[in-house]
């Protein structure tokens, strides 16, 4: 029952400008039944600290040049991490309620640290649409088959399961029978700043050290875009244009699996 502890990273794009800010936006439903949110900054670049008499930040200011339409980076940071906790948090809100009730697409974190009754918690209670990491799913054959009946894709984070010792070793790790099993797996980094790494270097793993064949990664790489929480054009719009960059494979080519992976 106590708050839980966010721990936020975010990094800004290497073309853009500096981060201002990382804002929590919070959703509920009172005990009235009426809707509530707020948002908190819970990071604050060049050192700024909230008013904690207005409850607000001062401005980051502005390198804009109007005339010229140029800026600079003098300002703001390239990156901004905390550990942040809800002052004001309270066990009986119900906050995924109010996310399911708003249309919001949902992922939840279970199966990690904790056994499938948590993943099972994350679909049935949570109404989650993808779950993140869903390591222990192998331990509950039936639900393992519910997930691949109503493909409901796993967010798997390699370097972070090895490193969190949810696994013994990336050649340990179950991606490959959840794969055989056809649960739509998607390959992530949970973080790029504490596991020092990417995508590109999470799907290579996958691939050499876990027993995920050629052709299994193609359909991993699609995952991440049929399971994009986006409208259903627009992901079908991003699949034409992967499809045609991903290279393909002959039916009968050795080394991978065609029966694998979600189609």
């Amino acid at each position: 029952d106590s708050s839980p502890t966010f721990l936020v990273h975010a990094m800004k794009d290497p073309d853009a400008a500096n981060l201002d800010r990382v804002q929590i936006i919070k959703g509920w439903l009172d005990r009235k039944g009426e809707q509530q949110q707020a948002v908190s900054d819970v990071a604050l670049s060049d050192g700024r600290q909230i008013d904690p008499e207005t409850g607000k930040a001062p401005a980051v200011g502005s390198t804009v040049d109007v005339e010229n339409a140029t800026y600079t980076n003098a300002i703001g940071a390239a990156q901004l991490a905390v550990q942040w906790q809800d002052p004001e948090f309270d066990p009986n809100q119900h906050a995924f309620y109010y996310a399911r009730n708003h249309l919001l697409n949902l992922t939840v974190h279970a199966g990690e640290s904790f056994g499938p009754d948590s993943i099972r918690q994350a679909i049935f209670y949570c109404g989650a649409h993808r779950v993140g990491h869903g390591i222990t799913l192998n331990q509950d054959p039936a639900l393992m088959a519910y997930f691949a009946n109503h493909q409901i894709p796993l967010e798997i984070c390699p370097t972070s399961n090895v490193q969190t010792h949810v696994v013994d070793s990336y050649e340990g790790h179950p991606v490959r029978a959840f794969i055989d099993a056809n649960v739509p797996v998607t390959i992530n980094t949970d973080n790029r700043l504490f596991s020092r790494t990417s995508v590109t270097n999470e799907l290579w793993l996958v691939h050499t050290r876990c027993g995920v064949g050629a052709r299994e990664l193609v359909n991993v790489v699609r995952n991440g875009f049929r399971f994009a929480f986006l409208d259903y054009t627009s992901r079908a719009e991003l699949l034409k244009s992967v499809d045609a960059a991903l290279p393909r494979f002959d039916a009968d080519e050795p080394g991978s699996n065609p029966a694998g992976g979600a189609r």
